[in-house]
């Protein structure tokens, strides 16, 4: 469903109005409604922050994981593995999760991008800067 709608809307996203998954997978390939009747489970999203994010804001969505992608380019040829790795779990933990739509849980994540962009933009490491 994600997909969909990020093809139907690729520019400008479908917003945050919107509900992204429609249908839930009950069983032997069929689906049912996500109309949040008492009898479905809750209206959920699809449980990836990355797809919702380009289902909700288009190509700003994918600018998401195309910067992380980058940051972590950054944090590698910097040598900063610690950075590298921290940003490489939230980002894996995003593709899963609701990683990204809560600075609690993001916090690690903006903490490493904070730190690659640092480095790109001193032309230094952090941990090489001298004072």
């Amino acid at each position: 469903d994600a997909f969909m709608l990020f093809w139907k809307n690729p520019i400008w996203g479908i917003g945050f109005q919107e509900q992204v998954v429609y249908r839930y997978y009950m069983a032997n390939g069929q689906f049912r409604k996500n109309i949040g009747w008492f009898d479905l489970p809750p209206i959920s999203g699809p449980h990836n922050s990355y797809l919702n994010a380009m289902a909700r804001m288009g190509l700003m969505g994918i600018g998401f994981l195309i910067l992380h992608f980058v940051c972590a380019i950054l944090l590698f040829k910097n040598h900063l593995y610690g950075g590298f790795f921290l940003l490489f779990g939230q980002a894996t933990y995003a593709m899963f999760n609701v990683g990204l739509e809560n600075p609690a849980r993001s916090f690690l994540l903006l903490f490493s991008i904070g730190l690659a962009l640092k480095t790109f933009f001193k032309d230094e490491t952090p941990l090489t800067a001298k004072r």
